[in-house]
């Protein structure tokens, strides 16, 4: 029986840890020094949001290319969660009738949460909410604090009425 050797130490040239380290930078997206033009679909908050956050983004130091389309999805919810947040504001009623006498939560009441919700998890991705920069080491910016460049973003559901 014969024992397999790692690529490169068959050879003698490297050790298994060199190439791992060969390997793992080839894998390794390069990170983005300054932010590409935002897709031409995007609607028009969507791409304030890809500007304005995403030069935030870019500066931390939490955008590859490869990141672009979580990041796409991530502004197009901001801005439907914005939306949404205009639509509830308009509303007398959270809820709403229906024909047989139910009550339902508003479309968009839903469509807001739903939005909320996706915007925090792809937010974490980027280090754009409190708990992902706690995660890393980055620290929490307190409520009497709050000088964190993304304590705008850091959570949709606390203020519709940006």
């Amino acid at each position: 029986m014969s024992h397999r050797k790692p690529v490169g130490a068959a050879t003698g040239h490297g050790s298994p840890s060199d190439t791992k380290a060969v390997i793992s930078s080839a894998l390794e997206p390069e990170l983005l020094t300054s932010l590409p033009d935002p897709p031409a679909a995007m609607t028009p908050a969507a791409r304030e949001c890809w500007r304005e956050v995403g030069a935030l983004v870019v500066s931390a130091g939490h955008l590859t290319r490869r990141d672009l389309r979580a990041f796409e999805a991530y502004c197009e919810h901001w801005a439907i969660w914005r939306r949404a947040c205009a639509e509830v504001s308009g509303i007398e009623r959270l809820t709403m009738t229906l024909r047989n006498g139910s009550e339902v939560i508003h479309p968009a009441v839903t469509a807001m949460h739903k939005a909320a919700s996706v915007t925090d998890k792809l937010g974490e991705r980027f280090m754009i909410t409190p708990q992902a920069r706690s995660r890393a080491g980055l620290g929490v910016v307190t409520a009497k604090e709050r000088v964190s460049e993304f304590a705008e973003f850091d959570n949709p559901q606390d203020d519709c009425r940006r």
